[in-house]
């Protein structure tokens, strides 16, 4: 299992997040996620994963709700 311990690794995380369509506010409780069926998005396991990871992003980075954000409005325009 790989932990987060650099805001370069955060960042890495977020992406990856992103990238996949799994991305949610990062203040979220990852257990609180639901689809569009409103049935929980991720499993026990890997809710309790995710918010493991994403205490340590909010460890390393100073706003990581900024730089998701940042990654949105990135995206949209270049798909615009």
């Amino acid at each position: 299992m790989l932990h987060i311990h650099r805001e370069d690794q955060a960042k890495h995380f977020l992406d990856r997040l992103y990238k996949d369509g799994l991305m949610y506010h990062p203040e979220d409780d990852a257990f609180d996620i639901v689809d569009e069926n409103n049935e929980k998005f991720f499993t026990h396991e890997e809710a309790w994963l995710l918010n493991e990871r994403m205490d340590e992003v909010f460890k390393v980075m100073d706003d990581p709700c900024e730089y998701v954000l940042k990654l949105i409005i990135l995206n949209k325009n270049k798909n615009e």
